[in-house]
């Protein structure tokens, strides 16, 4: 397993350590936790990944104004998928998953992974 993926694409449980900072207290350990167990860290790596297979090259920024346009739901402003997708991108791309692009406007852009031909 690479990166929080199995081989298959599918998420597992991320290990919540890694999700809060060594010097952090100890409430931020326990929301990593209850984000793990919950499948709210699964759930919006799937919503990030999903995106940059939709809208390759673009930013987080512009990924998350794209998916607050297409979700158009109550609570999920541009600003919140912003932070919700900003915080997967280092994990997709450590398992191989998308790959930066040049960046623009100071902003990284993201592109899917390409495979390997079998």
């Amino acid at each position: 397993m690479v990166g929080g993926f199995n081989g298959t694409g599918d998420l597992f449980t991320p290990d919540p350590r890694k999700l809060a900072h060594r010097e952090d207290p100890g409430t931020s350990h326990a929301a990593a936790r209850r984000a793990v167990e919950s499948g709210l860290v699964s759930r919006d790596a799937l919503l990030a990944h999903g995106a940059v297979l939709s809208w390759p090259g673009s930013t987080v920024p512009e990924l998350a104004e794209r998916l607050s346009y297409k979700r158009g739901e109550a609570g999920f402003t541009s600003e919140t998928l912003r932070q919700k997708i900003g915080r997967r991108m280092k994990e997709l791309e450590t398992a191989g998953l998308i790959v930066r692009g040049p960046s623009r406007d100071g902003f990284t852009t993201w592109l899917p992974a390409l495979k390997a031909e079998a």
